[in-house]
């Protein structure tokens, strides 16, 4: 098994944070535009509050933030992913959701990614099985309980 090497950050890793923040908040962007606005361009940012909230980290006794030295345990990918298809109920198995989804996936391909996800309602049978018969299985499940 490899020896995942684990470190604290500092100053040094201005670089490698600044893209970690960056596409974790464009990726929160993607799923709740509604609520975060989008950045732009990466080379676009001024990462000054941002480095300024990282050096207060740095100089706190009770606060740190750990990298790793690279994850020869994760497979990099690029995967697109498939907000919804909708297609109305008197159109519903007449092929149109099939033809949706052949060029959806021709897009993402044409993106570079290499795989497709989604995320469905469970309650949503019919729909889950649409996409089950597109070839799409359970990754990972989300499960919740009220507090």
């Amino acid at each position: 098994m490899c020896e995942v090497k684990i470190r604290t950050a500092g100053e040094q890793d201005f670089d490698a944070l600044d893209k970690l923040y960056y596409d974790f908040h464009q990726y929160r962007v993607r799923e709740i535009p509604d609520r975060l606005q989008d950045l732009g361009k990466i080379e676009n940012q001024d990462w000054s509050r941002l480095h300024q909230a990282f050096r207060e980290i740095f100089t706190n006794k009770d606060a740190v933030i750990f990298l790793n030295e690279d994850n020869p345990l994760i497979v990099p990918h690029k995967y697109a992913h498939l907000q919804s298809i909708m297609v109305s109920e008197p159109n519903r198995k007449s092929g149109i959701g099939k033809k949706l989804m052949d060029v959806a996936q021709q897009w993402a391909r044409e993106k570079g990614a290499t795989e497709m996800r989604l995320d469905v309602w469970e309650f949503n049978q019919g729909t889950i099985q649409f996409y089950e018969k597109m070839g799409f299985h359970t990754l990972t499940r989300t499960l919740i309980t009220g507090l």
